[in-house]
C-alpha cells in the first residue's frame, strides 16, 4: 500500500488498490464496533424468519381465520425488521466515513442519528430495487432481441452460401459467435455498470444531512458517473478476498452432503427430505454467520469509495453539507 493510512487521517484520491487495503485497516480497526452493528443488522434480518417458524407451528392448533390476522402484523414486522437492518447497515458506512473525514463518532450517536431516518432508507432501497429489477429487464429484452438478429442473420446468410462458399459460410458463423459473445459480455457489463451506478446510494442519506430518498439516489448516479468502471474493478478485487471466506463457510456443506442417505429417496423419503432440511438450515446459518462478518467489509468499501468520489469532484477538504429536504 503506497499511502500510509489512518483511521483518523484524512486520505488522498486512491488507486482501486488502495480503496480495498483502506477499507480493511478501518475494518481491523474497528473490528468489535462494526461487527457489533453487523450481528445486529443480521439479527433483525432474521428476526421475520423466526417468527414465520413459529406461526407456521401454531397454524395447525389454531383457528384459520385468526392465522390470516396474524400475518397482517408479521407483514407489518417484516417491514420495520427490513427498515432496522437497513439503517444498521447504512451505520457502519456512515461510521467508516466519519474516521476517514477526521470526524469519529460513537455507534450510539451516529445510530441516534440515523435511526430517525429508517424509513427513509427503507424506500430508497425499494426504489433502488425496482430500478435494478427495470433496468435487468431491459438489458434482457436487448440481450434477446439481439440474439435473435445475430441468430436470424447467420441463419439466413448462411443458407445463401453455405452450398456455393461453403468456406464464406463457416466464416459467417465464426462471426456469429463472436458476436454471441460479445452480446453476452454487454449484457453482463450492463448488469455490472448498473450495479456500480448504484452501489452507494445509501450513503449521502447516511452521511449528508437533509438528503430525501430521491436525493441520496440521484447523489450516487451523480457521484458514480465516469466512475462505474472503476467501482467494478474494485468490487472485483474485494470480491477476490471474500471469497475464501465464503469457500470456508460451505465446506461444512460438502462434508455433510455425502452422508446423506440418497438411496433412501424411494424407500424412506420422509428421512431423506429430514437430512436434507438439516443441510439446508445448517448452510443457511454458515452463510448468514459468513455474511456477518463479510458485510462491514463490503460497507467500509462504499464508505472509501463514497469519500474517494466525493475528494475526486468536490475537493478533498470535505464537510457534511447542508441539502435541501426532498422525497
Amino acid at each position: 500500500m503506497s499511502q500510509n493510512i489512518s483511521p483518523h487521517s484524512p486520505i488522498r484520491p486512491l488507486s482501486v488498490g488502495n480503496v480495498v487495503s483502506s477499507a480493511l485497516v478501518l475494518y481491523r480497526s474497528h473490528f468489535k464496533s462494526y461487527l457489533g452493528v453487523a450481528f445486529r443488522a443480521t439479527l433483525w434480518s432474521l428476526l421475520p424468519s423466526f417468527t414465520q417458524l413459529l406461526i407456521g407451528q401454531l397454524q395447525g392448533r389454531i383457528d384459520p381465520s385468526v392465522a390470516v390476522l396474524i400475518r397482517l402484523p408479521w407483514l407489518a414486522l417484516n417491514i420495520f425488521c427490513v427498515a432496522k437492518a437497513s439503517t444498521n447497515i447504512a451505520l457502519i458506512s456512515r461510521l467508516a466515513f466519519g474516521e476517514l473525514i477526521s470526524k469519529p463518532e460513537t455507534v450510539k450517536s451516529a445510530g441516534d442519528n440515523l435511526n430517525s431516518r429508517k424509513w427513509k432508507f427503507l424506500w430508497s432501497a425499494f426504489l433502488v430495487g425496482l430500478l435494478m429489477v427495470g433496468a435487468f429487464i431491459a438489458l434482457y429484452i436487448a440481450f434477446l432481441l439481439s440474439v435473435l438478429l445475430v441468430a436470424g442473420l447467420s441463419t439466413f446468410i448462411g443458407r445463401i452460401v453455405t452450398n456455393s462458399y461453403p468456406i464464406l459460410a463457416l466464416i459467417v458463423y465464426l462471426i456469429a459467435g463472436l458476436l454471441y459473445i460479445a452480446v453476452f459480455v454487454g449484457f453482463f457489463a450492463g448488469i455490472l455498470w448498473f450495479v456500480a451506478r448504484f452501489f452507494i446510494s445509501e450513503l449521502p442519506l447516511a452521511v449528508e444531512t437533509n438528503v430525501g430518498i430521491t436525493r441520496t439516489i440521484g447523489r450516487s448516479w451523480e457521484l458514480t458517473k465516469g466512475a462505474a468502471f472503476r467501482i467494478v474493478l474494485i468490487l472485483s478485487v474485494a470480491y477476490l478476498i471474500v471469497t475464501p471466506f465464503i469457500a470456508l463457510a460451505l465446506t461444512p456443506i460438502a462434508l455433510i452432503f455425502p452422508s446423506i442417505p440418497i438411496s433412501s429417496i424411494a424407500s424412506s423419503p420422509e428421512e431423506f427430505l429430514r437430512s436434507f432440511s438439516s443441510l439446508i438450515t445448517v448452510a443457511i446459518l454458515l452463510i448468514t454467520l459468513a455474511n456477518t462478518f463479510i458485510l462491514p467489509f463490503w460497507q467500509t468499501i462504499k464508505a472509501v469509495i463514497y469519500y474517494d468520489l466525493r475528494s475526486r469532484k468536490e475537493g478533498l477538504d470535505l464537510q457534511l453539507r447542508d441539502r435541501p429536504l426532498e422525497m
